[in-house]
């Protein structure tokens, strides 16, 4: 009985409060604003969560970052082949 009037004393402590918040329009206009930023930040995680979307960039970068160290090692090789070197020191000549 004792526990029923003090959780009741304390929902309807904590009711005036919001109610006195919102009672400003203002405030309403916070709460609302900073509830669907809340809202939208928690489907936001759920849907890079579900379809994996934080994964797939981390693996995207290291992908990217492999190719990157692949291009730097064989430029010069792509770069001599391109020129009819085929990738040795000296171009091919045709003797007679």
């Amino acid at each position: 009985m004792i526990e029923q009037q003090i959780t009741s004393s304390i929902t309807s402590g904590i009711i005036k409060t919001f109610t006195n918040f919102i009672a400003d329009n203002n405030g309403l206009f916070i709460l609302l604003l900073l509830l669907f930023v809340l809202i939208w930040l928690l489907l936001r995680e759920v849907k890079t969560w579900y379809w994996k979307v934080n994964k797939i960039v981390s693996l995207l970068e290291g992908i990217e970052l492999s190719v990157r160290k692949l291009s730097e090692n064989n430029t010069g090789n792509i770069n001599s082949k391109r020129d009819g070197n085929n990738g040795g020191d000296k171009p091919e000549t045709l003797t007679d």
